[in-house]
């Protein structure tokens, strides 16, 4: 029986650290797939900051904007002249924890069980969207 726990101890740890790797990788693959000069910004969402991602199509500004809600790291993609829109937002990974920053030429962020480091293609190579 105590091998039994410890098992699923251990397991469900690593399910965690799954989540946060999955988020983390998420929410890098989001950011390089839109990464284009001056596309990035923050505005403030229900539980602390939200990244905004913006993107022109067709002369409409849209943005995809990745924040905490209700226990989870959320995301949602809208016209950007729309308010966040928390209970259609769709569920990336369950954390309570999502932190960014911007330094220089990286994105920093932060999910309960990690942090990753994102360098943004536009600001070394001059990228223009």
């Amino acid at each position: 029986i105590i091998g039994t726990g410890f098992y699923k101890d251990l397991v469900g740890r690593q399910n965690d650290m799954d989540d946060a790797r999955s988020s983390l990788a998420y929410v890098s693959a989001r950011v390089k797939a839109q990464d284009g000069f001056d596309s990035y910004d923050s505005c403030p969402g229900p539980e602390g900051s939200a990244l905004v991602l913006r993107e022109e199509i067709d002369d409409v500004a849209y943005e995809t904007r990745i924040y905490l809600y209700a226990g989870y790291l959320v995301e949602e993609y809208a016209l950007a002249s729309r308010q966040l829109s928390p209970d259609t937002a769709q569920i990336i990974a369950p954390t309570d924890t999502f932190v960014f920053s911007f330094e220089d030429d990286m994105l920093c962020i932060s999910v309960d069980q990690g942090t990753q480091y994102v360098t943004w293609r536009s600001v070394q190579e001059g990228v223009a969207s």
